[in-house]
């Protein structure tokens, strides 16, 4: 859990070092040194902002799903069909994991579902969200009769 922050320009500058060093080194060497020192800090000092540096990857993951979701989105936006939605997101998902390599790397593999079984509700502004949406949309245009989990199980294979 993130501390009270003492300015967010200060989190900013952070953040953008811990970004900057994992698009340089990768995120699995990067270091609390390593990025107090780009970033102008002493090391001791970002406990200030995170509470270690699972909490800053953290927060670069969650940096990397909004844009991982905002990407996916405007795809969505260029089009009504729902079918043609679920392409144009997946086109999107595939883009993004090839023009940010290490965002995808480090989302997929630092951060774990909150979404822990099918009666969980998917988080709606979430990239899983959008799809999960698509899905139901085009099942709905479709007129389909869906079992209970049908959304859940297409969504699921579409994402994967």
């Amino acid at each position: 859990m993130t501390r009270p922050q003492k300015t967010d320009d200060s989190r900013r500058t952070i953040l953008e070092a811990a970004r900057a060093e994992v698009l340089d080194t990768g995120f699995r060497k990067l270091s609390l040194r390593s990025v107090a020192a780009r970033a102008g800090f002493s090391p001791a000092s970002l406990y200030e902002y995170f509470d270690g540096k699972d909490d800053l990857v953290s927060a670069l993951a969650d940096e990397a799903a909004q844009k991982l979701t905002r990407a996916m989105e405007r795809a969505a936006e260029t089009t009504r069909n729902p079918c043609d939605v679920l392409v144009a997101l997946g086109l999107a998902y595939v883009q993004f994991a090839l023009s940010h390599r290490e965002d995808f790397l480090l989302l997929f593999s630092s951060m774990e579902s909150k979404r822990k079984g099918l009666q969980e509700t998917v988080p709606g502004q979430s990239a899983y969200g959008l799809v999960v949406a698509g899905v139901n949309r085009a099942l709905a245009e479709r007129r389909r009769r869906s079992s209970p989990h049908e959304a859940d199980h297409a969504s699921y294979a579409i994402w994967a």
